[in-house]
């Protein structure tokens, strides 16, 4: 497992109203970190979004409908590591800073990732840089 990326099952609890998924509490996160935000992104069958990494941000994700699969690489190492999320796999995934990621909806159904950024995008100093990254996830 790449240095600093935690993968943490999730339990969905269930019932006959539906169900409930903690995705990330106060003290899952440092202690001196300020609220960042919170978005929702949602991916077409076969689509893949983010191929970036952060140079300052640490981000959280939860595949919260759907089927994805993450894909993560070490800047330092070059060390590839592939995350099976969604249905199926409820996972909350943390991927630190230098840390490129990017995710591929897998499924034939819209795919919904839930993610906290410890810091907000700031469209004056973006901390987003875009890398190329191969997707062969055989």
């Amino acid at each position: 497992m790449i240095s600093g990326v935690e993968v943490v099952q999730l339990d969905k609890f269930c019932d006959d109203r539906g169900w409930l998924l903690k995705v990330l509490m106060r003290d899952q996160i440092a202690a001196e970190a300020t609220f960042g935000e919170i978005y929702v992104t949602v991916a077409e069958p076969g689509v893949i979004k983010g191929q970036h990494y952060h140079r300052e941000c640490t981000e959280w994700f939860c595949v919260v409908s759907g089927q994805a699969k993450l894909l993560l690489v070490d800047l330092a190492s070059g060390e590839r590591q592939i995350i099976t999320m969604g249905e199926g796999n409820m996972v909350r995934v943390k991927v630190p800073p230098f840390v490129a990621h990017g995710i591929q909806n897998t499924g034939a159904e819209l795919t919904y990732l839930l993610a906290y950024a410890d810091q907000p995008y700031d469209y004056n100093r973006p901390d987003t840089i875009p890398v190329s990254m191969d997707f062969d996830l055989s």
